[in-house]
């Protein structure tokens, strides 16, 4: 029995020296011949896995992937997927409008032509609706407020018209109108009109009035200074300024060739030694008309004496800055 337990001994001290040996030992372990307990020992040993030494360059421990995905991006040179096609603006082209076959002044001539002769559905579709709402809209009368108004002037006097600005189709214009009233009256008017051109009855139309505006300048002369003027120069016989102060349409009308023009006029005034000028009323003014009432004391070469109470038209020249003597009242 001694022998038997010092045989285990011996083979327990075997294999723990097999357990605590280098990792370089054979992995089979040899068992003695009829030993039981070491068989089973043996056999025990020899069914666990054999350790890999753990190394750096184990491939079990490789971090690297072999298989990382390559995200392929397309070239900046290459062509995109959607090429937007470029787009140019055009403008539409300007409407051409031609040159209207009738002037400004033609139309504001002939439409108060019109009104002299009570042609009112003509003159009214010379209006345009803008035109006819705002100034002879329901409020009033529509139409025939328009009649009954014009109805009360005897007839327009067209003094001037001057066009402050124009394209093809559209114009501003300023009107000076002298209005002989049915009573007797007569008074002047400066107004500023929209005009608009009408393509297809080839005519002008009055569109409205303006907001255009046009700043009064009223004469650095007054009415009665130009009175005295005139005839503190009759009685200086400075005849040749004197006839120069009245317009032609005065001229012609008071002075013309069957009175002997200038030479009438002058031969007249020499028949007068002094003017008296008693007074000088302003009846009407505008910046360029005015109607005055002079009474004034006539001394002839002859010792006669006459009052005379007269009234005048008169017409301011800015060229000339002076009053003229348009006409007789």
């Amino acid at each position: 029995m001694k022998k038997i337990a010092l045989a285990l001994t011996l083979s327990l001290l075997t294999l723990s020296g097999c357990l605590f040996a280098s990792t370089n030992a054979p992995a089979t372990v040899p068992t003695p011949p009829g030993d039981l307990l070491g068989t089973i020992v043996a056999q025990t040993l020899t069914a666990q896995p054999t350790a890999s030494p753990m190394t750096a360059t184990s491939t079990s421990m490789a971090t690297t992937p072999t298989d990382t995905p390559t995200l392929a991006l397309p070239s900046p040179t290459a062509t995109p997927y959607y090429t937007p096609t470029p787009t140019t603006y055009v403008a539409p082209a300007a409407p051409v409008y031609p040159a209207p076959s009738q002037s400004v002044a033609q139309f504001i001539r002939y439409y108060y032509s019109q009104i002299n002769i009570s042609n009112y559905p003509l003159t009214w579709s010379l209006l345009t609706p803008n035109f006819q709402y705002a100034n002879n809209g329901p409020a009033t009368g529509g139409y025939q407020g328009y009649v009954d108004f014009w109805n009360t002037v005897h007839e327009v006097i067209v003094e001037g018209v001057t066009v402050l600005s124009q394209t093809n189709y559209y114009a501003v214009a300023s009107v000076n109108t002298r209005y002989h009233w049915n009573t007797d009256v007569i008074t002047y008017s400066a107004d500023v009109f929209n005009l608009t051109y009408n393509y297809t009855r080839r005519t002008w139309m009055f569109d409205s009035p303006t907001s255009y505006y046009v700043p009064p300048v009223y004469p650095s002369q007054t009415p009665s200074q130009f009175i005295y003027y005139y005839y503190s120069q009759i009685n200086l016989s400075n005849y040749p300024l004197t006839w120069s102060l009245l317009d032609a349409n005065f001229q012609n009308n008071v002075n013309g060739p069957s009175t002997g023009g200038y030479s009438g006029y002058a031969a007249y005034w020499s028949t007068v030694n002094n003017v008296s000028v008693q007074s000088v009323s302003v009846l009407s003014q505008t910046t360029s008309y005015a109607v005055v009432r002079v009474y004034a004391i006539y001394y002839y070469n002859n010792g006669s004496t006459v009052g005379s109470t007269d009234s005048f038209n008169l017409v301011y020249d800015y060229s000339r800055a002076t009053w003229l003597f348009d006409s007789p009242y």
